[in-house]
């Protein structure tokens, strides 16, 4: 008796930790703006899980989707990884522009951050997909989840990957232009690119929502062992704690020369380089 007592403590904390292992963590970090000099606290990102994406990429779980970036409560610049001096005195007019504090006192962080990525110049597909990830902190907010998602649209479409060909056809469905949509399926249906799985199956799911004129964000339920998407990026990383805003190196911008993976589930905050676009 007192031994299936303490198997059943053993695999109740065993299921604990597993849980809190998996769990979305966060902690509180200083920060102080390159641009006017501003310390301020943000509530971080500390680890998370992942075990899904949605058609539109949106990682499911407990996982912060998209990664939280520190915003200065002053100027509004959002504090991405690798701005260099040079840059930031570049962004002193976009900073200064009525648009821009707008849109920080209305729109999600992700604006402000595809704006000031934009502003620098990075690829279109780059600042699009900033956008998309303005468009997940929109989720309830259909107006601002409507604009983040008209502001990405002609982004991506200026990339040729797989995964942005196939997002274009997710955001026609979501913005209810079911008839481009649909025939830009089918074309993928034609194209060798797309034969190899899981991209049948995501196609045929994608002309399934289409025929019953399906708007909403859906599940991309792959295939058993299998990633929906090739790719799990984030042109954003926030500043690390004790990493110099201006380094003396120039740095990996993310969308300059790659990209970056959003969420490494060790706790580390920050990003590593990835796949350019």
């Amino acid at each position: 008796m007192n031994g299936t007592r303490a198997a059943r403590k053993l695999r109740s904390l065993l299921l604990f930790a597993a849980f809190a292992a998996s769990a979305h963590t966060l902690r509180v970090e200083k920060f102080t703006c390159p641009n006017d000099g501003t310390q301020f606290e943000a509530t971080m990102d500390a680890s998370g899980t992942s075990w899904g994406r949605r058609l539109d990429l949106k990682p499911e779980g407990a996982i912060a989707a998209p990664s939280r970036v520190p915003v200065c409560p002053v100027c509004h610049l959002p504090l991405i990884n690798g701005l260099r001096k040079e840059e930031v005195e570049k962004l002193r007019p976009l900073l200064a522009s009525a648009e821009y504090q707008q849109d920080a006192k209305d729109h999600p962080s992700y604006f402000l951050v595809a704006a000031v990525l934009e502003s620098l110049g990075k690829p279109p597909a780059t600042v699009g997909y900033a956008y998309l990830q303005a468009s997940w902190q929109c989720d309830g907010k259909p107006e601002l989840y409507r604009e983040a998602l008209e502001r990405t649209l002609p982004r991506i479409e200026q990339s040729n990957k797989p995964d942005f060909r196939f997002l274009r056809g997710e955001l026609l469905r979501q913005l209810e232009r079911f008839d481009e949509a649909t025939q830009h399926f089918r074309s993928l249906m034609a194209d060798p690119s797309f034969a190899q799985p899981p991209w049948p199956s995501l196609i045929a799911r994608e002309l399934k929502l289409l025929a019953a004129k399906d708007r909403m964000p859906h599940q991309a339920q792959p295939t058993r062992g299998q990633q929906p998407f090739s790719f799990a990026h984030n042109p954003i990383a926030h500043v690390t704690p004790g990493a110099a805003i201006f380094p003396e190196r120039t740095p990996l911008l993310p969308g300059l020369d790659g990209l970056a993976f959003p969420h490494e589930l060790d706790g580390k905050l920050g990003a590593r380089a990835g796949r350019a676009l």
